[in-house]
């Protein structure tokens, strides 16, 4: 989440829903709150918005400092994380794509 947006949990970022938004499923706590989910249109949005990503904008972007400092990674989070995130990143591209192209709904959840 934060790679992506350069904010904590809180973010209004646009991408920020890709991880973390959406609308709440009742109110069982999954671990960070209750599961969510996109509609097939959002997952649209979301899926354009994120093959419009510079990965080499986001890595010059990446700022581990700023992650401990808003508690979203912890306290060991180095530079070098960057090529831990990265593929990720193209791995959440690749599934926001697919799901886009089905028209299907994601839900979310972290636990």
């Amino acid at each position: 989440h934060f790679a992506l947006t350069g904010e904590g949990l809180d973010s209004t970022h646009p991408l920020g829903i890709a991880i973390i938004g959406g609308t709440e499923i009742g109110d069982v706590e999954v671990g960070y709150g209750p599961a969510q989910y996109l509609t097939a249109e959002d997952v649209k949005a979301v899926a354009g918005r994120l093959s419009q990503i510079n990965l080499d904008e986001l890595r010059q972007a990446f700022n581990p400092q700023k992650a401990i400092e808003v508690g979203v990674y912890p306290d060991n989070v180095v530079a070098e994380d960057w090529d831990a995130i990265e593929p990720r990143i193209r791995d959440l591209q690749n599934f926001y794509s697919a799901a886009a192209e089905a028209g299907q709904f994601v839900v979310l959840w972290i636990d």
